[in-house]
């Protein structure tokens, strides 16, 4: 079933595809990936291609048996590729390794054969796909850096020799946040500053309908405070197990799937759970989220200040300031330009200050900057931008190579 979760229609362009090598599942929680993706398909037909299960938990009895995964048609231009349980990813045996490798690729070649392309986009979201590159016959290789994939705290690490690599051999270069432009953006000279964007139209028709509301968050007690994303250990828990403690007639709600990745969160959320004025509420559907940032009164963003989140622009800034609500965060490099549309806090009595001022406020001018700032941000202006960067590359390589003419 094709989302909601998308800006204005847009129409197909070009009779070019794109295969994209993701490190998530399509039904996971809603990544840059998926917007972005999603998207595109309004102009290209699309192959998702998911990681293959490991290959112990491809060979339970749950995978054999259910083996739901494989090719499925999500939508009029997006096709979602899951490799099959008997695909699963390398083992210490070469020749197994090897075989499956040799299968897969088999299997996504007389996929883009049966989709019709005539001319291919290799778009790539992890440096571990640069072994990709070269083996699908494409006219354009896209390598989009949405993240700093060393997951490093406490010390700022170099960018690793496969990812220089991949930056290097790519012929286009995404990067989401101006941290990690001023890290990685000078290694291709073919480098675009695509930062994040909101689902604009949509979010504004959920807030302009009356009747866009969950009777679970209206039975919780106003003010509700709330934090909308994964519950993962680049959160600041400490902080917001003190503000419920510290400001009990407030409802501290959290709404996102809690990572299963990241252990240490476990006992974080334990005592969160004790709280009476905490909620945790748990992962939502995509086209829900703005139904549930409508309910809230105050957003909060409660990183961690780190060598790994001074790289990040997270992609709920944009969110709940289509909503235009009031938004609290710590600094963040890659939000200073957002200074005038939120506030940031320090230590946990300036979070108790700023959110007690949200709480207050009633400025429908403040509202309005907030919404318009949002505006300014949509997908649909970041997409555009892509494929345009696109069709001006392509048209420069089918010149050069004189395979083809522009369009």
């Amino acid at each position: 079933m094709e989302s909601k979760y998308k800006d204005s229609h847009m129409h197909k362009t070009i009779d070019t595809g794109i295969l994209t090598f993701v490190p998530d599942l399509w039904d996971n929680y809603w990544a840059s990936r998926h917007h972005v993706m999603s998207r595109l398909s309004q102009h290209y037909k699309v192959l998702w291609v998911s990681p293959p299960l490991p290959w112990r938990k491809a060979f339970s009895a749950s995978h054999i048996m259910g083996n739901s995964r494989g090719i499925k048609k999500q939508s009029s231009n997006l096709w979602i590729y899951e490799p099959e349980w008997y695909l699963p990813c390398k083992t210490r045996i070469r020749v197994l390794s090897r075989s499956w490798d040799w299968i897969r690729k088999r299997r996504i070649k007389g996929f883009l054969s049966d989709m019709g392309i005539k001319r291919l986009i290799l778009y790539l979201w992890r440096p571990e796909y640069f072994s990709c590159v070269g083996k699908f016959d494409e006219d354009l290789v896209c390598y989009h850096i949405d993240d700093e994939y060393t997951f490093s705290f406490d010390k700022d690490q170099p960018v690793s020799d496969t990812e220089r690599e991949l930056i290097r051999n790519s012929d286009l270069v995404f990067i989401h946040s101006k941290s990690l432009l001023k890290k990685k953006g000078s290694l291709n000279f073919h480098t675009f500053y695509i930062p994040n964007g909101v689902a604009y139209s949509y979010y504004r028709e959920v807030m302009d309908d009356p009747n866009a509301y969950f009777c679970e968050l209206d039975e919780i007690p106003e003010p509700r405070i709330g934090y909308v994303g994964i519950i993962k250990k680049q959160i600041d828990l400490d902080l917001i197990l003190e503000i419920a403690r510290k400001r009990k007639n407030w409802s501290i709600v959290l709404i996102g799937p809690i990572s299963k990745s990241h252990k240490e969160v476990q006992k974080k959320i334990e005592l969160l759970r004790k709280e009476k004025n905490v909620f945790l509420l748990g992962g939502i559907k995509p086209d829900d989220l703005p139904k549930y940032i409508k309910k809230l009164d105050v957003c909060l963003m409660c990183y961690q200040r780190n060598e790994y989140t001074k790289y990040i622009y997270p992609m709920k800034v944009n969110e709940y300031l289509a909503c235009g609500k009031p938004v609290v965060s710590v600094y963040l490099e890659n939000l200073e330009e957002f200074e005038s549309v939120l506030y940031f806090a320090s230590d946990v009595s300036d979070w108790i200050s700023k959110i007690e001022k949200c709480v207050k406020e009633n400025d429908s001018e403040k509202t309005f900057n907030r919404i318009k700032w949002a505006n300014q941000n949509s997908w649909d202006s970041r997409i555009e931008k892509v494929v345009s960067i696109f069709q001006e590359k392509l048209c420069k390589n089918s010149l050069m190579s004189e395979k083809g003419t522009c369009r």
